[in-house]
């Protein structure tokens, strides 16, 4: 983790010249690689003391060097919560906390943003030295002040540019991974436009025109991949994202070009043409349905089926149990997805793929639907909606990103989409967790129905956030939350637990999926979520049994009662 001071937010002013970032580090079998990338000259570079920030950078306009632990900073990162979010995207395609996540198909798996202790992190996930340096992030890391604003967009612009110019070059000469080494296997599947109606992509049109172009346009030998364009004239319609691997991920796009199909159009009248290559086009809008599988020849992933225009998912191989394939098990799962459909199910998808966007009401005590996969569904409820509780006047320790909602997942997996609420308030739930509330406010997780919440907030089962204050104008003081109750001690005097338990990680969904509910139901009762928990969640949860000493030692500490055991959330008792 780096340290950083809490600096006062300033406007970012760039410079308009730039120097090329180097190190060298050692690979596998001690090859030596030259990392480089260009930074913008209002970066100056600083030593870092931390083994797990290397080629730091931070935010110094005025001065000659860089100071550690400024923001905003630019490095690359192995960090765990770094290491936790690219490898768990590898598996799932998402990851816990993350925020407008952009699959990406070449040397980095992805774009993203999380919240990065207290601040924000926008970054892209990669390995590096031919993946003997595993689940890295080249990012920038700066205030969450600045979300939002002018200045976050200067911020993102250079740490794009820096990904944009990229290089690793081992020092005897030989370059890591060309795209176009034959010997490497290059030629890795498409979707043909049989499989796209059954997805409910757009089928790629005999006049189309197909152009390919190595993922990096500036240094194309230093290329892990290809970017194959079709264009419709000078409309760019679709682009498949290859890496060497054999990941890939398809979309839609309406790009006007220009200039015999080298530039990107501008959009407005005071917009300016941007040179046509894969940077440029990721930093305009795709619309429609996606495709995205993370496996190749070599490795396994998983795969997603998306609207860009809806927000919404229609498929995720994670989160509908499937384990992770290879490319070979991508086809077998294709042809086997294609036999099970039906009619019913193309109109669907048709449909799914041509809807509009949707905004949708939720409140505390509503009752949701959501679907594992195509045909089993699972059920939950709204627990907490945080921003509304602080509007209304509630102390919150408010330190998760985004619109929080507090959610608990029901045991239960069926084909049945119309249970009661009545049947539903008899089942056990998974521990609670907090998302963010994307999924409810665009409609993919439907409200079905409604009823208070218990009076007392001990019968409800919240999530406990405890630890060290993170607020930079108040940080000495130790804050407790559970759900609708917070506390704060001094931190003078008192000693405050070394493990993380502040429980902020948030991301767009659950982090359940349909094996683990199935696991839990099966045991009848929540022991698998708690075996499986340290492996998939960026802190620890206190409710977990195998720290019942720590959760013990807290209540004493915040003058806690124990909470009331029982045989579930939803029967008005709950047991960690």
């Amino acid at each position: 983790m780096m340290k950083a001071y809490q600096t006062k937010e300033k406007d970012i002013i760039l410079a308009s010249s730039y120097h090329m970032a180097e190190d060298e580090i050692y690979g596998d079998d001690d090859r030596e690689y030259r990392i480089s990338f260009r930074v913008n000259d209002a970066f100056k570079e600083a030593k870092s003391h931390a083994s797990e920030v290397e080629m730091l950078h931070t935010y110094a306009p005025a001065d000659e060097y860089g100071r550690e632990g400024e923001l905003p900073c630019l490095a690359i990162q192995i960090d765990d919560k770094v290491y936790d979010a690219v490898e768990e995207f590898k598996e799932t395609g998402t990851f816990s906390g993350a925020m407008e996540l952009t699959p990406l198909s070449g040397r980095f798996y992805f774009k993203a943003k999380m919240e990065y202790y207290g601040d924000i992190m926008y970054f892209y996930g990669l390995d590096r030295c031919d993946g003997f340096w595993e689940n890295n992030g080249l990012c920038m890391v700066y205030q969450k002040a600045y979300l939002g604003t002018e200045q976050e967009k200067k911020l993102m612009q250079v740490l794009d540019e820096a990904v944009g110019s990229y290089q690793e070059e081992r020092k005897e000469g030989t370059l890591s991974k060309p795209w176009h080494q034959e010997d490497k296997g290059e030629l890795h599947m498409e979707l043909t436009n049989e499989q796209r109606m059954y997805l409910g992509l757009e089928p790629v049109e005999p006049a189309w025109e197909r152009v390919e172009i190595p993922n990096n346009s500036v240094n194309p030998e230093r290329s892990t991949g290809k970017d194959i364009l079709f264009f419709d004239g000078d409309i760019l319609r679709k682009v498949i994202w290859l890496h060497d691997s054999g990941s890939f991920l398809e979309d839609s796009w309406r790009l006007k070009t220009q200039d015999n199909r080298t530039m990107i159009a501008p959009i407005t009248a005071k917009g300016k043409p941007r040179r046509l290559n894969g940077v440029n086009i990721q930093r305009c809008t795709p619309y429609g349905m996606y495709f995205s599988f993370g496996g190749g020849q070599e490795q396994k992933g998983g795969m997603t089926l998306a609207n860009y225009t809806t927000q919404r998912t229609y498929y995720s191989s994670g989160f509908a149990g499937v384990p992770a394939m290879d490319e070979e098990g991508l086809l077998k799962f294709l042809d086997q997805w294609i036999a099970d459909t039906d009619a019913e199910d193309l109109a669907e998808i048709q449909a799914f793929a041509g809807a509009k966007r949707r905004r949708c009401k939720y409140r505390e005590g509503d009752f949701f639907r959501f679907r594992y996969d195509r045909r089993n569904y699972g059920y939950g409820r709204i627990l907490l909606d945080v921003r509304q509780f602080i509007k209304d006047g509630g102390e919150f320790w408010n330190i998760l990103m985004g619109k929080a909602l507090c959610i608990s997942i029901f045991h239960i997996i069926t084909e049945d989409p119309n249970l009661s609420i009545d049947e539903l308030q008899k089942l056990r739930s998974c521990p609670s967790e907090y998302m963010m509330d994307n999924r409810f406010y665009y409609g993919e997780y439907e409200i079905i129905g409604h009823a208070p919440l218990p009076e007392d907030p001990e019968e409800i089962d919240y999530p406990i956030m405890y630890g060290r204050s993170i607020s930079g104008r108040d940080s000495n003081k130790i804050c407790y939350c559970r759900g609708k109750d917070y506390r704060e001690i001094p931190l003078e005097g008192n000693e405050v637990l070394k493990k993380d338990f502040k429980k902020n990680g948030i991301s767009y969904g659950p982090r359940i999926d349909r094996t683990l509910v199935q696991k839990c139901i099966k045991a009848g009762s929540n022991e698998p979520f708690w075996e499986n928990e340290p492996k998939v969640s960026c802190t620890y949860d206190l409710r977990n049994p195998a720290y019942e000493k720590e959760l013990e030692f807290v209540r004493k500490q915040m003058g806690v009662q124990a909470a009331i055991s029982g045989t579930g959330t939803n029967t008005g008792k709950y047991k960690f």
